[in-house]
């Protein structure tokens, strides 16, 4: 994943692991900027101009956090993390941090 924003020195790595109970992302990333107040970051699936799902909520220690989320790839072609104000988000309110393209095998 690359950073969205050139003050914002973070980096991340999206996975897909595929066992016998489905296809898995598994997000990492690091040098996120600090969260302040109710902050947290939201991970985003994304197809074309299609309305965003989120895939999860995490909140980071010294700047490091991630998820693990159960999807189906071929229905997404972007991940994106953002930094918003809260953790209760449905639409993403906040600034872009991190997005990569989906590669399909």
């Amino acid at each position: 994943m690359s950073s969205t924003a050139k003050e914002i020195v973070a980096k991340g790595l999206a996975t897909i692991v595929i066992d016998a109970k489905g296809t898995h992302l598994l997000v990492q990333a690091e040098q996120l900027p600090e969260l302040k107040n109710n902050e947290a970051y939201q991970v985003w699936l994304i197809k074309g101009k299609e309305t965003p799902v989120n895939a999860g909520t995490f909140m980071t220690h010294n700047g490091t956090g991630g998820l693990y989320y159960t999807f189906n790839p071929n229905n997404y072609d972007t991940i994106a993390i953002t930094l918003e104000p809260d953790a209760h988000g449905v639409l993403p309110r906040g600034k872009p941090v991190l997005a990569a393209a989906l590669l399909k095998s």
